[in-house]
């Protein structure tokens, strides 16, 4: 069940996926400097194929978890592990 693994496991996991893109490089970025309206904002403009990957939804999930918004969150993570 995804309430039962921490969004940080999640996130590391995807880290070590595929390359990610510009895109993904800059939200995490915003992610790390702890600007999660600035990371969502960004991924609103992430590229078609970004949205398939396990990373996009790991960084969504870390944004809203940043903001509170915590049944966001597990539905972003749960996205994420579905890819």
């Amino acid at each position: 069940m995804i309430a039962s693994t921490p969004i940080f496991v999640i996130a590391k996991a995807c880290r070590s996926a595929s390359p990610p893109s510009e895109t993904l490089t800059l939200v995490r970025r915003y992610i790390d400097i702890e600007r999660p309206k600035a990371a969502l904002d960004a991924l609103s403009r992430a590229p078609d194929d970004d949205l398939e990957s396990p990373a996009y939804w790991a960084i969504r999930a870390s944004g809203l978890l940043q903001l509170g918004r915590f049944t966001e969150t597990a539905d972003a993570a749960e996205r994420g592990l579905e890819r």
